[in-house]
């Protein structure tokens, strides 16, 4: 049974990991790093290779509000969402959150 954990009960290493290894500008964005957006297009044009640019806000709104899917509207749904989170929950609720619902794997090898 999963068991929801306030952010003070988390390891505060645990949350610099993530923040480090995730979003590294997770604390000074608005939910949209447009840096890593612009290099993640440089990549696809340059390489043809796509891949991700998501911050911690918008995995948050997507794991919280959203089904799984590769569908476009679902991006424009995690899009809307991310500003409605990071409009309303400060980056410590986004931040509990994320972690509450990330998915971890199955801790097996």
């Amino acid at each position: 049974m999963y068991e929801f954990k306030r952010l003070e009960h988390i390891s505060p290493h645990l949350r610099r990991a993530v923040i480090a290894a995730e979003d590294q500008r997770f604390l000074s964005h608005n939910g949209f790093d447009f840096k890593e957006i612009k290099n993640a297009l440089k990549t696809l044009i340059k390489t043809k290779k796509l891949r991700g640019a998501s911050t911690i806000s918008m995995q948050t709104a997507r794991s919280v509000f959203l089904l799984s899917s590769k569908r476009f509207y679902r991006k424009i749904a995690e899009m809307y969402y991310t500003v409605l989170i990071e409009l309303f929950w400060d980056k410590h609720r986004i931040l509990e959150m994320y972690l509450n619902t990330v998915d971890w794997g199955t801790g097996k090898s």
